[in-house]
């Protein structure tokens, strides 16, 4: 995990490194909240469906490309916190199955200006579509019922794979605001049970170009 995280910010650095030869930068950093669905699957319970929440922090690249669909290519590097719970049901009583994982998302994504020309008024307007993989690490699993509470052993450090579409605004130079809808899968496995987590989330968040 360490060696991909390390391997990351290299390419980051290295891309930084290229952009101080130009006289803008094409590096931002975001900020997002995000609600949805989730759906959690073990070998004892199945098709769980909940509520997952998730902060997350970027920071991206935008590389310029000659094309006539792609403004750019969006290199993304990011930091989340992840919530998911599901209830669960033995007759007349009800508990609750919980999982909290830390994040870290690399992604790439193809951004498309929604008017070509500068004069129109979608010119500041942009269609964000992309994929990419995270490492996922769970450092709360838990089921809590009325009366108990009780951690169950948690899964090791996995991958998992997310896809996204949203649409972006320039409000001003440097600040744009966004929304987008993620899907993200997961898979760990731990001595209890096998965990897969599929969330589907609402997102808002906050660009700053520097």
């Amino acid at each position: 995990m360490k060696k991909c995280i390390l391997f990351t910010l290299f390419i980051f650095f290295s891309l930084y490194l290229s952009a101080q030869e130009s006289e803008t930068s094409n590096f931002s950093v975001a900020g997002r909240f995000g609600l949805g669905n989730s759906n959690i699957n073990t070998q004892n319970y199945k098709n769980l469906a909940g509520s997952a929440g998730s902060f997350q922090l970027d920071v991206n690249y935008d590389l310029p490309i000659e094309n006539n669909v792609f403004s750019y290519l969006r290199f993304g590097l990011g930091f989340q916190l992840n919530s998911s719970n599901a209830n669960l049901f033995f007759g007349s009583s009800q508990a609750s199955l919980i999982a909290e994982t830390f994040r870290v998302p690399v992604y790439l994504n193809g951004v498309i200006r929604l008017g070509r020309d500068e004069a129109s008024l979608l010119s500041d307007t942009k269609l964000v579509a992309g994929f990419g993989g995270f490492l996922n690490h769970v450092y709360k699993y838990e089921v809590t019922d009325v009366e108990n509470s009780a951690d169950i052993e948690k899964p090791d450090t996995g991958f998992g794979v997310i896809f996204n579409l949203g649409l972006e605004q320039d409000v001003s130079e440097h600040f744009a605001a966004f929304v987008t809808l993620d899907y993200s899968l997961m898979g760990d496995e731990n001595k209890v049970d096998e965990v897969n987590i599929n969330t589907t989330t609402f997102n808002l968040g906050v660009r700053y170009r520097l």
